[in-house]
């Protein structure tokens, strides 16, 4: 009897932990499934490929997220002449990461093309007051923010130029300008944004500041997260941004295309 008795509790604990798994199971399948569903309607937020060909001609694009949904995101907007391009790495990745940058990515659209705000260290500062202003309404103790890198690129007198301004949060601009690039090899510009970042402090009044370029047609613009440099070997050395320059100095005589392709390929290490 005693052993009957035993058999009869280890079959209901065996009925039990059965349950508890396939409700782990459905609990885990029903997360998988709205993580996706967050990565469909974040895709589906960022410009488009044949929108970015018909707005920018001739561009190359690195997007790996280190999660299902990231935090890091690119903004496209055309205004009359005036084309506008934003590089933006949202707090956290994952989940928390991929709603920060909707969040961003709505503003941006509401200054811009709402408000009609397009003076790029305007526009970071219109940011800031908007997330700082969420942070102290909803999100006291949570680290809520951005590094951005922004341009505005149109037409100017010049018809061989082109009129660049840039403004950044943390993220810098580089520039290889075929007019004055007078080396037997390609250098690369770096533009460097404002020291703060976007959010983050609440009541941070910041102002952000505007640099006007005047580039030769042909000239290339790098904007970048701090993903490719943030990359370490096992002695967790960073791959780094003065080495990330000089690759794209390596790589500038060949086509967008092509130096999509040799950075993809890279052994980082």
């Amino acid at each position: 009897m005693q052993l009957q008795s035993q058999n009869t509790e280890i079959n209901r604990q065996n009925t039990e932990i059965e349950a508890q798994h396939q409700t782990v199971e459905r609990t885990l399948r029903k997360l998988s499934d709205s993580i996706q569903y967050a990565k469909t309607i974040q895709d589906a937020i960022l410009p488009s490929v044949s929108r970015m060909k018909d707005v920018l001609n001739e561009y190359f694009l690195i997007y790996k997220a280190k999660e299902t949904v990231s935090g890091d995101f690119f903004w496209l907007s055309q205004v009359e002449d005036k084309v506008f391009v934003a590089l933006v790495d949202c707090t956290g990745h994952g989940v928390s990461g991929g709603f920060m940058s909707m969040i961003g990515n709505a503003l941006l659209s509401e200054i811009i093309n709402q408000e009609k705000i397009h003076s790029p260290a305007d526009i970071l500062d219109l940011l800031n007051e908007s997330v700082s202003n969420l942070i102290e309404n909803r999100a006291q103790h949570i680290a809520i923010g951005m590094e951005i890198s922004l341009c505005v690129m149109e037409p100017c007198e010049n018809e061989n130029q082109m009129k660049v301004t840039f403004s950044g949060a943390k993220r810098p601009l580089l520039i290889l300008d075929r007019q004055n690039n007078t080396h037997e090899r390609a250098e690369i510009q770096e533009i460097k944004g404002g020291r703060e970042p976007i959010g983050f402090a609440v009541g941070g009044v910041r102002h952000y500041e505007n640099t006007e370029l005047f580039l030769e047609k042909g000239s290339l613009l790098y904007m970048c997260s701090d993903g490719f440099a943030d990359q370490a070997n096992k002695a967790n050395k960073r791959f780094g941004t003065p080495r990330l320059k000089k690759v794209l100095e390596e790589f500038s005589d060949r086509s967008l295309v092509e130096q999509q392709k040799a950075l993809e390929k890279m052994k980082l290490y």
